[in-house]
């Protein structure tokens, strides 16, 4: 995958690939021996290259330049753990993103898809929410007021938690991530979305789906 521009690499810096092997051998990661892998991401690694010597159930925490994408970071996961369900929650997202994720779906990485955003989204991107609800289906998308930002991967091999300070778009500022199987956790947060779900319909609280068709047909005519 070709890494956006990021202005906060510097010029002087050829060739920001990095070998995943020596990577690894560097932090000294031997299969399971150790349970928390923490590395900085600072150097242009795409986030394949970030993971490749991670595996669950270890953990893993990374600082990045925003090099990569939190969709990046879902589909590296989905390279080692295979196809699954996903759940995000997020202030905003971009459509590049959007996109992303519906060919995730579309090719079947992904088996399902909840998106929880911020109730200032319909207001700042109508247009990104539009794309979203075409792509992803009024179901698969809930409102509150969310500043929280992480995701779920779920299988029958594995349960993966990101905490994360990402948003779904590309925003080269300095992240960070954090990977971890705990099964606690990841029942924890997954009954926290099932209760959203479970709370409302579609885009109906917190400014949901009439505001959000209002605020659309007044930057279409503007």
């Amino acid at each position: 995958m070709r890494i956006r521009g990021n202005p906060l690499f510097k010029p002087r810096v050829a060739d920001p690939r990095v070998d995943a092997t020596r990577l690894a051998e560097s932090l000294h990661i031997t299969g399971e021996e150790r349970r928390m892998f923490i590395a900085r991401f600072v150097r242009g690694e795409t986030a394949k290259q970030a993971l490749a010597p991670w595996n669950p159930p270890a953990g893993c925490f990374g600082f990045t330049k925003g090099q990569f994408s939190l969709v990046d970071l879902i589909e590296a996961i989905l390279d080692k753990i295979g196809p699954a369900r996903l759940d995000v929650s997020t202030w905003t997202a971009a459509v590049a993103d959007v996109r992303q994720l519906d060919a995730l779906l579309r090719s079947g990485r992904i088996t399902g898809l909840r998106l929880l955003v911020d109730g200032s989204f319909a207001q700042r991107q109508p247009l990104i929410l539009q794309t979203a609800i075409e792509r992803f289906g009024q179901p698969s998308l809930r409102v509150c007021n969310n500043h929280a930002k992480y995701f779920l991967l779920t299988n029958e091999q594995a349960g993966v938690v990101c905490k994360t300070s990402m948003n779904l778009n590309f925003n080269p500022r300095f992240e960070n991530f954090d990977l971890s199987c705990d099964p606690d956790l990841h029942a924890f947060l997954l009954r926290v979305m099932d209760d959203l779900w479970g709370q409302a319909g579609p885009l109906t609280k917190h400014g949901g789906m009439e505001r959000f068709k209002t605020d659309l047909e007044a930057t279409v005519e503007n």
